[in-house]
């Protein structure tokens, strides 16, 4: 399976979903917005099933690096699954209208 990737758009939208499902692992959203407009690496780290220690619907926990520094962020199982792969988000930027 190829690497997906969020770019700074995604990412501050699955952040945003995050806080709203009150997930436990968020990321300041003052900290997002001020990231450049490149693509950033998700790894998985394991399949989460609870928020403020209450079972709920499966999700997944994951992190990305930026500067040497490791985040992690809770994402709903549907949006992880549709994530964009390296290569769609590569070819989404080159199809891109210059400015």
């Amino acid at each position: 399976m190829e690497q997906r990737v969020f770019t700074k758009d995604i990412l501050l939208s699955v952040n945003r979903m995050a806080e709203q499902q009150g997930y436990n692992r968020v990321v300041k959203p003052a900290f997002l917005k001020q990231l450049p407009d490149e693509l950033f690496v998700p790894w998985f780290t394991m399949l989460h099933e609870h928020k403020a220690g209450k079972a709920c619907e499966p999700h997944v926990r994951c992190c990305f690096k930026h500067n040497d520094q490791h985040f992690a962020i809770d994402v709903e199982m549907g949006c992880w699954e549709l994530l964009p792969t390296v290569t769609d988000a590569l070819a989404a930027a080159t199809e891109a209208p210059s400015a």
